[in-house]
C-alpha cells in the first residue's frame, strides 16, 4: 500500500483505467517502434500496462519529483529490455528537448493557492518559451496539459485522465480552445469517480499533434434553457472574498494586545443553523496600510513564524449577498446586513439594476435557482458538491428584472420574513413557488 503525499497533488490511475486508457489509444498509434513519455509517473501504473498490451517501444522516459515512486519505477524498469530513464525531478521545469511519440498521464491535481508565487512565476517562464499563456488561477494539471503538448512528436498522440473541472472552469474552457484550435481531439471520455477513495468524476481525452478540422465544444449546456432565464452575471456583480495570503499571519487574536484594537471585522465561517441573515464577523484581521503600528507588527509576525509575506493592502471586498461555494443539497445564499468583509470561502455579490436587494436574497434561495444551481455543481464526495466561480456565474436563473411591481411587492413582504426570522426558507417556499411557477414555468 502507497501512502499518498497530498503535498505532490498524487491521485493513483487504478490499472483498469490505465489498460483502458492503452487501449483506446492503440487504435491511433501508427505501428512503429515508440518513443513514450509518462511526465508523473508514479508507481510505473502505465508503463506496467504499456508492457501488458505489448506496445512496440524504443524507449521510453518517466518523470517524478517523489523518490518513493521513482525507487518503485527504477525496480520495475530494471527488468525491461528496452531504453529507459527515469528522473526523480519535476518535468514542468526539466529542459529536456526529447519529442515523443505517445505521451500517457495522470497529472498531478494541485489548485493554484498552493502553488508558490515564485514557482508559478517560473512555471510561467518555460511555458512562454513555447509561447503558451496560462490563466494564473490553473490548477497545477493545466501547465502538465500544456507542457506536454509541446512535447509531441508531429502526429504524436497524447492520452490523459484530468479532473474534470477542465470542463467547468474559466481556466479550463481557456485550455480548451487552445486544444481545439492547435491539435485534433480525437476522444473525449467522462468516467465516474475512477479514483480510488476519492469521490471525483474525470475526462479522458485523446489528442493528435496535427491541425483539426473538427472541434469539441465544451461550452455551457443552454439548449434547454427556458425564456426569462439568464445568465446569473447579468443579475449580479459576482467577485471572490477577501484572500489572506497567511491566515496565520494576518487573523488577529484578543492576545495580541492593544493592536488587537485596530484589527478590522471579517466574516471567515460564521455558526448559523436556521438564520440567513448574518449580523456579526466571526473573526477579525490585520490589513496592511491602515496604520503604521499594523504594519510593524505584521512584518514582525510573519518573520517570528518564518512565512514571507507580501508588504501591501490586501483589497476589501464588499458585498450584501455571500454564498459559500462548497454545497450539499440545499445551497444557501446569506444576507450581509452589515457589509462586512467577506473572506475568500464565500463569493460576493453585489445586485445589478438596482433591484430590491432583500428580494434577490429571497429569490437565490427558492427552489427554481436552487435547482439551477446544483445542477451547475460538480461532485465532490460524501454527498459534497463545488461551484466554481466560473460554473457559477454561467448558471442560468430565472431573470428577476421580468417580474411585475405586484409581484415585487408580495416578495418585498416574504423577504422581509425571512430577514428577521420570523419564517425560515421551507416556510416561505410554498408561498413563494406559485408565483415563480407562474413567471417562469
Amino acid at each position: 500500500m502507497i501512502n499518498l503525499n497530498p503535498d505532490f497533488g498524487q491521485v493513483l490511475t487504478p490499472d483498469t483505467v490505465a489498460e483502458m486508457m492503452i487501449k483506446r489509444s492503440l487504435s491511433y498509434l501508427k505501428n512503429k517502434k515508440l518513443s513514450i513519455l509518462d511526465p508523473a509517473i508514479g508507481p510505473a501504473t502505465f508503463l506496467k500496462a504499456i508492457n501488458k498490451l505489448k506496445l512496440n517501444i524504443k524507449n521510453f522516459d518517466g518523470y517524478d519529483i517523489d523518490n518513493r515512486m521513482c525507487i518503485i519505477s527504477n525496480e520495475y524498469c530494471s527488468k525491461l529490455k528496452y531504453k529507459n530513464k527515469i528522473f526523480n525531478e519535476d518535468f514542468l521545469l526539466n529542459n529536456n528537448q526529447t519529442f515523443y511519440d505517445f505521451v500517457i498521464l495522470n497529472p498531478p491535481y494541485i489548485r493554484q493557492e498552493k502553488l508558490s508565487t515564485e514557482y508559478k512565476k517560473k512555471l510561467k517562464e518555460v511555458l512562454k518559451l513555447r509561447n503558451i499563456k496560462v490563466n494564473g488561477r490553473s490548477n497545477l494539471f493545466i501547465y502538465f496539459l500544456f507542457k506536454c503538448l509541446s512535447k509531441l512528436e508531429k502526429n504524436g498522440i497524447l492520452c490523459a485522465i484530468i479532473y474534470d473541472s477542465i470542463l467547468n472552469t474559466k481556466y479550463g474552457k481557456e485550455f480548451w480552445d487552445y486544444l481545439s484550435n492547435n491539435f485534433k481531439i480525437l476522444e473525449k471520455k467522462s468516467i465516474s469517480t475512477p479514483f480510488n477513495k476519492t469521490i471525483i468524476d474525470a475526462t479522458i481525452i485523446i489528442v493528435s499533434n496535427q491541425s483539426s478540422s473538427k472541434k469539441f465544444s465544451i461550452e455551457n449546456n443552454s439548449k434547454n434553457v427556458r425564456n426569462n432565464y439568464v445568465k446569473l452575471s447579468e443579475l449580479l456583480k459576482i467577485q471572490r472574498g477577501i484572500t489572506l495570503s497567511s491566515r496565520k499571519v494576518f487573523l488577529s487574536h484578543k492576545n495580541d494586545g492593544d493592536i488587537y484594537k485596530k484589527s478590522l471585522p471579517i466574516i471567515m465561517k460564521p455558526k448559523i443553523k436556521d438564520k440567513l441573515n448574518i449580523e456579526y464577523p466571526d473573526q477579525r484581521f490585520y490589513n496592511f496600510g491602515q496604520d503604521k503600528d499594523v504594519d510593524s507588527f505584521l512584518i514582525n509576525k510573519a518573520k517570528s513564524i518564518d512565512i514571507d509575506i507580501k508588504i501591501k493592502p490586501v483589497k476589501l471586498i464588499f458585498g450584501k449577498i455571500i454564498f459559500n461555494y462548497y454545497i450539499r443539497n440545499s445551497p444557501k445564499h446569506y444576507f450581509n446586513s452589515k457589509n462586512l468583509n467577506t473572506s475568500d470561502n464565500f463569493y460576493v455579490s453585489t445586485v445589478k439594476d438596482s433591484f430590491p436587494e432583500i428580494i434577490a436574497f429571497l429569490l437565490l434561495n427558492t427552489e427554481l435557482f436552487v435547482n439551477s444551481f446544483l445542477d451547475s455543481s460538480r461532485n465532490q464526495g460524501n454527498g459534497l458538491r463545488k461551484l466554481q466561480v466560473y460554473e457559477y456565474k454561467n448558471t442560468f436563473v430565472p431573470d428577476w428584472r421580468t417580474l411585475s411591481k405586484s409581484e415585487l411587492s408580495s416578495l418585498n413582504k416574504c423577504a422581509y420574513s425571512l430577514l428577521i426570522g420570523n419564517k425560515n426558507i421551507n416556510q416561505i417556499q410554498f408561498l413563494v413557488n406559485d408565483l415563480l411557477i407562474k413567471s417562469f414555468l
